[in-house]
């Protein structure tokens, strides 16, 4: 959504392949809906959740900054066992060289994709699905299920 690295989104399209066993397309970019937009210079995570129109399983891609109600900013936002879900690599960026930045929109993209399959947050230090609040947090989990919620991803597709 909006204007994105067209490279990096391919490479992300490859690696959510590998993970989940499973067809991924990259979609031509959309903009942004202006009205998601909030005057303290973010994009409404929710609100642009909201608007996105599919009919399967989609990750919207931006390299926008995003916030959620309640929160300063959000790396991401899942529709729990639904169909969207949707990425920034805006923060992802900060301290990170390319292949930093990589890593961390992938962990990010695979822990939203696991709510649209129904996961939650897990408390297991390692998985994916462990809730990150800073960079540093992102960087210190894999961009992997751990067994138990590999099982639980296994059971639900």
């Amino acid at each position: 959504m909006g204007a994105v690295d067209r490279e990096l989104i391919a490479w992300l399209a490859g690696e959510l392949r590998e993970v989940f066993k499973t067809e991924v397309s990259v979609l031509p970019a959309i903009p942004i809906p202006r009205d998601c937009y909030s005057r303290r210079g973010q994009y409404n995570s929710s609100c642009i959740i909201s608007k996105l129109r599919v009919a399967e399983k989609t990750l919207a891609v931006t390299s926008e900054d995003l916030y959620a109600k309640g929160l300063n900013f959000v790396f991401g936002e899942a529709e729990l066992g639904g169909l969207k879900a949707i990425v920034s690599y805006h923060r992802l960026k900060f301290g990170a060289d390319r292949e930093r930045l990589k890593e961390r929109l992938l962990k990010e993209a695979v822990h939203e994709l696991g709510h649209v399959f129904g996961l939650t947050h897990c408390r297991s230090k390692g998985c994916v699905m462990n809730f990150s609040n800073s960079v540093f947090e992102v960087d210190l989990k894999s961009s992997r299920f751990c067994t138990l919620c590999s099982l639980k991803l296994k059971n639900r597709r």
